[in-house]
C-alpha cells in the first residue's frame, strides 16, 4: 500500500463511529486490517470487524472464554466451564449461575427448575427483589436480581446496561462512546 492510501484509510477509520468493518476496495471479500484495530480489540476476519476476541487466549480471567461468533469475551460456553455446583445459562447471557438441590440451598429464595436445570430463583416472587439495595432488577435468564435489564435502568456516566452481568457501565460497545473512543472493558478510551 501506498503512503497516501495508508493515511487515507486511518482517517476514514477515524471517523468512523462504532464498530469498524472492512472490506476491500472492489466491494469482494472482507479484508480485515490486522494493524487496524487498536489494542486489546483484536481482528476478526470472520467477523469482518474490530472484536474483543478470537480465541480464548483473547480473553481476561474473570470472562475467559470467547464466543466466538459475536467475537465476545463470556464467562462460560457449557457448563464444563464453571465450578462444581454451577451451571452455564448459554443462550443469553453466558454466565455461571449456582445450582440447588432444595430450598434449604438458597438463603431466602426457592430452589427452582429452569432451563438450565435446579437453580436458587430470586424471581419466584415479584418482591424479592426491589427490596434488595442496588439490584433491584429481576434478571430471568440467570433467575437473580441484578441492578438493570435495560438502558432505561441506568442513568449519568454508567448510562448502559450490560445485559451479560446486568450492571449499569459507561459503555457496551463502541457505538456508546464518543466519536474517536473505543469501549474496552465497559469503559470509553481514547484512540
Amino acid at each position: 500500500m501506498t503512503r497516501a492510501l495508508v493515511s487515507g484509510l486511518v482517517m476514514v477509520l477515524a471517523a468512523c463511529r462504532g464498530e469498524w468493518h472492512f472490506t476491500d476496495d472492489a466491494g469482494g471479500a472482507p479484508v480485515c486490517p490486522i494493524a487496524a484495530c487498536l489494542a486489546p480489540l483484536v481482528c476478526s476476519a470472520a467477523l469482518n470487524r474490530c472484536v474483543e476476541c478470537t480465541s480464548d487466549d483473547s480473553c481476561p480471567a474473570q470472562q475467559p472464554r470467547c464466543e466466538v461468533a459475536r467475537g465476545r469475551c463470556v464467562e462460560c460456553l457449557a457448563s464444563s466451564d464453571c465450578g462444581a455446583g454451577r451451571v452455564c445459562e448459554r443462550e443469553a447471557t453466558h454466565v455461571c449461575v449456582p445450582t440447588c438441590t432444595d430450598d434449604s440451598d438458597c438463603p431466602g429464595v426457592p430452589c427452582r427448575d429452569v432451563d438450565v436445570g435446579r437453580v436458587c430463583d430470586a424471581c419466584a416472587s415479584p418482591v424479592w427483589c426491589p427490596g434488595t439495595a442496588g439490584t433491584p432488577r429481576c434478571e430471568e435468564h440467570r433467575r437473580a436480581c441484578v441492578a438493570c435489564t435495560e438502558d432505561d435502568h441506568c442513568t449519568g456516566a454508567l448510562g448502559q446496561c450490560d445485559r451479560r452481568v446486568g450492571a449499569c457501565v459507561e459503555c457496551v460497545d463502541s457505538r456508546d462512546c464518543a466519536a474517536g473512543s473505543f469501549c474496552v472493558g465497559s469503559v470509553c478510551r481514547a484512540r
